[in-house]
């Protein structure tokens, strides 16, 4: 699992609804591209008329929109949702009314210029008379389908509305419903018409209207299928004109650049498509638009799954890594991402090279793609050269944005972009520029431009960062080969027994499937062998995510009873919860924190930070227990204090603290805000040069190892920096919305599904640091967090214990215990609090002391009735080490998540927890008084008033002051207190200026005047538009006679032909059978077919069930030599009586001196005829030049039982 996903954990069931809509639209999409293979092939031109009219209006849309909408226009939708005090309607308003329009009118514009916008994309042969049918056909759906660029625009914006709002399913399930109508139009075409009759058949009015309308219907309804989910968010959208003064002009100022940089980076992608557009325009099968795409569909699979997760989950650390300019840490964490990512596409490149024609087969192998699904199988190999140096290349344009240098890499990209075009148009000019070849060649461009985009990118960023170290990926990447070429060896030698079979989609399925599997197990095997770090971290972690073995063994052995006895258990402890305040949308922060027994000072009012007062009679919490995590707070004077901090002071120009948490004898813990990533974090602040403060910090770098999204994070750590006249060094941390564990405790205890679900949680995500030898040693209810999902964050991972190295609730018989022990004895004690409200060794975190006897804890069963066996087993067997009933006792946090997993049987506690936290855990019977000023939804806060620094202040019951929270408690620091009238109290953090933004509706000077505000649009774009103009221009005019050459085979240029035609002498003749077993077809017969002799003829053999030569063969057939190149107008040929499918071939070498016998696939078609009567005659329009003619026979006529073609007579005119 990537570092990504394993970052969002905490948002787990929406990430679960994403990922499976992206996982069936993926699906769909596959399915979509194999059914338009299997009705119109791969290669043929009405696969490539349908794929243009498409792909030209989706490349238009991320032209003049897809970007845009993206990079600059949402998130400004975003955050005025977020801020605005009516929730972003007006301005999203706005917003969408002004999008709509531009797009609507830019869609309006495009349609009518539709044969205009084609050009660039589309060869110019698609344009001559010969062609003309098939240029309408393709016109007529391009006409149909480019509106679909304004409901692609309503889609997005409205997709991002939802996902501000927290809505993220949507999104990624609408596609389905695009995927599902493009599946049934093209069923319904497949049922309706069937397949096209040969590889030129053009589409017919009522055909091409059928696949554009189709096409245009599922976007439609993908759009429509929003509307009603952004409905339900309660967002008043409605059409708003009034743009003036609402802060637009920004963001269309920035939507020009972005416009711009899309252009730039469109050029290689037109310039792609106009070359192997042109490859079904001469013989009308040939390597096109479809078979680039569609191999670029399959190798994107492991870069967008892979590579684009960890650029993610990268970008944040080190963009943070770099503001501190610390560019050891930026270039550490690059390599380390470079290593993973080229861990996982080194050996799927491999596998793609050894399974290419297998994987093209079973794709887009079926129906009519059968014939010509080779062409994707080289193109994909094609691009097998490319897919390692694009990975590194992207990665490094990740870390370049971490710099924030984005002016390096644009350059960068448009050198990329230079390179592909020039190899690309050069590839053109080559012999091997054949209809066959085109896709392939231009993939080759392709892979080799950013072969040299790796180069210069790794070359630059390297003057930057000096810790990137060519030598040591290189050495990386030759550990991985070394892995996965025995690996390929394997998948490929499964493959080549399977090549006789291609006619069974079974057995090349099952060769895909069985060449995978064996040569993954063979890059393991190897590279656990040969201690490839990267994979034993990969393999562990997902092991982890899929639970521990054992775990996984027992949950299936588990009986379907097991929850049922918890829910059933439940009942007599939800009956004494104490009632609940209701709160909708309580807004807690929580920040890793060591606390104990005296109050924090705030240094800048000279006040007491006071803890929480104590619970009303009658609650769960105890009134003398210490509130805190860990150890005496300092109360030193604050001129005697080690550390000298105020709110508003900023570290490295970054991080600004706000608001104390914790002070401690020689460390102090403030909530931060991160000026450059706009958000909160936690700041744990220590005198620099300490041998504590360097133990604190070997310990936060000891817990950054943990990739496990249920740990906070360590997100940066700096050894000295000023502060004031003093030296300091910091440790940051990540912060996180949600509730502690010791607030939910409060009201009562958890549910035995939701003390079982939690612990389970906890115990798998320490069995992972456990892998590593490092344990968490402050596990408690202060540092476990449940969050408004209802899932779990663990503050603290060694740092708490770095910070505050005695632990006063530490029992005296476990301080001796090593690390791993002592979390799962914690494991036991937050079972056991989590049960009863009582805590083993307490008082201690708000909960009274565990009553015991006779040395032992007594068990939560014999403390109160109606307590599961099975948790109160498992609460002994942690807790004591010679547990009752001669139980085993448990010493690791694997075994815990197995027994709870196996308990559990499937039931999920986080939909519970989700609730309690959104319900408010704060303590009953504390809510202000009505004249205090807070709203109604306002949760109480804890008093905060002024007292001697040295002394703390005992709080008033009678008058809470909302004015202050209590820092000491950031979880009750942060709540939201508002207002109907939206008047903040000071309970919210003041917010940056530049976060800053105006109601939406006050009136702003605007920027200029609305001509000047335009004009910077306009003018640039239509620049924009003019310099594409004049490319495709250049394309169209400047190389007319390039096309004639650049398909590669003989030229297929008219020649000059005599005023009447001369027949052309055929010296020799030869058999062509290149997938027989011997690779002859009756060579005796032969001379039968040129010896001027029409009763006697050259003869196939006998092929059963199939006229298709058996379904085990693509033809076979006769090669000509007419002794040297000659002018060939037409071939006329005496067959059998009717049934016969002929196609007429020339090499696709120039004026090669052999014939190419080793595959059809050298061969391009210039003629065909389908069910050809006795007396064919095959025209060659326009006539080619050739020394070699193929007469090659695809589908042979019945002769008895059986189906045999006959050639009597050949006869070739100049």
């Amino acid at each position: 699992m990537s570092p990504d996903t394993a970052r969002n954990r905490s948002l787990v069931s929406a990430t679960a609804v994403m990922a499976a809509g992206t996982l069936i639209s993926r699906i769909l999409g596959f399915i979509r591209v194999a059914l338009l293979a299997f009705i119109f092939g791969n290669g043929t031109r009405q696969a490539e008329i349908y794929n243009l009219g498409f792909s030209v209006s989706n490349a238009i849309y991320f032209l003049i929109a897809g970007g845009v909408l993206n990079t600059v226009l949402v998130p400004q939708i975003v955050r005025a949702i977020k801020n605005d005090a009516d929730g972003g309607s007006a301005f999203v308003s706005r917003m969408i009314t002004a999008i709509l329009t531009v797009l609507g009118g830019a869609t309006l514009i495009i349609t009518l210029a539709t044969p205009l916008v084609m050009i660039p994309y589309t060869a110019p042969e698609w344009r001559t008379p010969e062609l003309a049918a098939d240029w309408r056909s393709m016109l007529i759906i391009a006409y149909l389908i480019m509106p679909q660029i304004f409901f692609y625009g309503i889609y997005v914006v409205l997709g991002q509305v939802l996902n501000a709002r927290g809505k993220f399913g949507p999104m990624m399930w609408a596609p389905i419903v695009n995927n599902v109508v493009s599946i049934g139009v093209l069923a319904v075409y497949l049922v309706v018409w069937g397949h096209p009759a040969s590889p030129t058949e053009t589409f017919s009015t009522a055909q091409a209207i059928t696949l554009g309308l189709g096409g245009l219907a599922g976007v439609v309804l993908q759009a429509a299928a929003m509307i009603p989910y952004v409905r339900g968010t309660g967002l008043r959208l409605r059409p708003r004109f009034d743009w003036r003064g609402a802060g637009l002009g920004h963001v269309f100022r920035l939507a020009v650049w972005t416009l711009l940089y899309m252009t730039v980076s469109q050029i290689g992608l037109m310039v792609s498509t106009n070359i192997t557009s042109g490859a079904t325009t001469l013989g009308g099968e040939g390597a096109g638009n479809t078979v680039f795409q569609n191999a670029r569909l399959i190798w994107q699979v492991p870069h967008s799954m892979i590579t684009v997760s960890l650029a993610t989950a990268m970008l944040p650390m080190v963009s943070r890594l770099a503001a501190e300019h610390d560019l050891a840490g930026v270039a550490a964490e690059g390599m380390r991402t470079q290593k993973l990512a080229t861990t996982v596409l080194l050996p799927a490149t491999i596998a793609f090279a050894a399974l290419a024609f297998p994987i093209a087969r079973v794709l887009f192998g079926n129906g009519a793609g059968i014939r010509d699904f080779q062409f994707t199988a080289w193109t994909l190999l094609a691009a097998c050269v490319g897919i390692i140096p694009f990975t590194i290349q992207y990665l490094c344009l990740r870390l370049y944005y971490a710099l924030e240098d984005t002016r390096t890499p644009a350059l960068q990209q448009i050198a990329i972009i230079a390179v592909n075009v020039v190899l690309a148009v050069g590839f053109t000019f080559t012999p091997w520029a054949g209809p066959a070849w085109l896709a392939p060649g231009v993939t080759l461009a392709y892979s080799l431009s950013y072969v040299f985009g790796m180069i210069i990118s790794w070359h630059n960023l390297h003057k930057r960062l000096p810790g990137l170290s060519a030598t040591d990926l290189i050495r990386h990447l030759v550990r991985v080969t070394v892995c996965a070429l025995p690996a390929g060896a394997v998948a490929f030698g499964i493959s080549w027994l399977a090549r006789d079979h291609y006619d069974s989609f079974l057995i090349v399925a099952a060769t895909v499937v069985g060449g995978g599997l064996a040569g993954l197990a063979v890059f393991v095997g190897l590279a656990r062998l040969l201690h490839v770090r990267e994979v034993t971290d990969i393999i562990a972690t997902v092991r982890r995510r899929g639970r521990p073995t054992p775990a996984t063994a027992t949950a299936e052995k588990a009986e379907a009873t097991g929850a049922a006895e918890l829910d059933a258990q439940d009942e007599a402890i939800t009956e004494i919860f104490a009632p609940e305040p209701v709160m909708d949308d309580p807004k807690t922060v929580l920040m890793p924190r060591i606390t104990a027994d005296v109050p924090p000072v705030d240094q800048r009012a000279g006040t007491v930070l006071r803890p929480e007062r104590p619970l009303q009679p009658g609650s769960f919490g105890v009134p003398d227990a210490p509130q805190y995590a860990a150890g005496p707070l300092d109360d030193t004077a604050e001129d005697e204090h080690p550390i000298t901090a105020h709110a508003g002071d900023e570290l490295g120009g970054r991080y600004r603290l706000e608001r104390p948490v914790v002070r401690r004898e020689r460390s102090q813990t403030w909530e931060a805000w991160d000026a450059i990533l706009g958000r909160r974090v936690v700041v744990h602040l220590l005198p620099a040069g300490e041998t504590a403060t360097a133990q604190a910090l070997h310990a936060a770098r000891s817990g950054a190892i943990a990739t496990d999204s249920r740990f906070l994070r360590v997100l940066d750590i700096v050894e000295s920096a000023p502060l004031g006249d003093a030296a300091i060094a910091y440790v940051v941390t990540e912060h996180v919305d949600g509730t502690t564990l010791q607030e939910l405790l409060v009201d009562g205890p958890l549910t035995a599904v939701e003390a079982a679900w939690l612990l389970r949680e906890l115990a798998d995500a320490l069995a992972g640091v456990h892998a590593h030898g490092i344990g968490h040693e402050r596990i408690n209810p202060d540092t476990v967090i449940i969050t408004p999902t209802g899932n779990i964050k663990i503050a603290g991972l060694l740092l708490e214990a770095g910070l505050q190295p005695e632990d006063p609730h530490t029992e005296p018989d476990t301080a001796d215990l090593d690390p791993q022990r002592r979390d799962v004895h914690d494991l036991g004690r937050m079972l056991y609090a989590m049960l009863l409200c009582r805590w083993p060794g307490g008082p201690a975190y708000g909960l009274g002391q565990a009553p015991s006897a006779g040395g032992h804890w007594l068990t939560p069963r014999q403390v109160r009735a109606g307590v599961s066996p099975v948790l109160d087993q498992l609460t002994d067997r942690m807790l004591n080490p010679t547990p009752r009933q001669r139980m085993m006792p448990i010493g690791d946090a694997a075994t815990v998540a197995a027994e709870l997993t196996k308990v559990l049987a499937g039931a999920d506690g986080a939909p519970d927890l989700e609730r309690r936290v959104r319900r408010g855990a704060w303590q009953p019977g504390l809510a202000p008084e009505a004249d205090e000023g807070y709203g109604p939804l306002a949760p109480p806060g804890p008093e905060f008033g002024p007292a001697p620094a040295t002394s703390p202040a005992h709080p008033s019951p009678a008058h809470p002051s909302p004015a202050h929270p209590n820092p000491a408690h950031p979880n009750q620091a942060h709540r939201t207190s508002l207002a109907e009238d939206d008047t903040p109290t000071i309970t919210q953090p003041a917010v940056p200026a530049d976060r800053a933004r105006s109601s939406v509706d006050a009136p702003a000077t605007p920027a200029g005047t609305g001509r000047g505000r335009w004009a910077r649009i306009v003018v640039p774009a239509l620049l924009a538009l003019l310099f594409v103009l004049i490319i495709a221009l250049a394309r169209i005019f400047g190389g007319g006679t390039a096309p004639q050459s650049a398909d590669g085979g003989p030229s297929a240029t008219p020649s000059a032909a005599p005023s009447t035609p001369q027949a052309v002498e055929i010296v020799a003749a030869r058999d062509f059978d290149p997938q027989g077993d011997d690779g002859t077809e009756n060579p005796d017969q032969v001379p039968n077919a040129i010896d001027g002799d029409p009763e006697t003829a050259w003869r196939t053999l006998n092929y059963y069930n199939n006229p298709r030569l058996g379904g085990a063969k693509r033809g076979v057939g006769l090669v000509l030599d007419l002794g040297e190149p000659r002018s060939v107008a037409e071939v006329a040929l005496r067959l059998s009586d009717g049934g016969t499918d002929v196609e007429l071939r020339v090499p696709k070498a120039e004026n090669p001196e052999e014939p190419p016998m080793r595959s059809d696939g050298d061969w391009r078609t210039v003629a065909s005829q389908d069910d050809a009567p006795a007396a064919a005659t095959l025209r060659v329009e326009p006539a080619v030049t050739s020394r070699y003619l193929l007469v090659y026979l695809t589908k042979l006529p019945p002769d008895g039982e059986n189906f045999r073609g006959s050639i009597y007579e050949v006869e070739v005119t100049g």
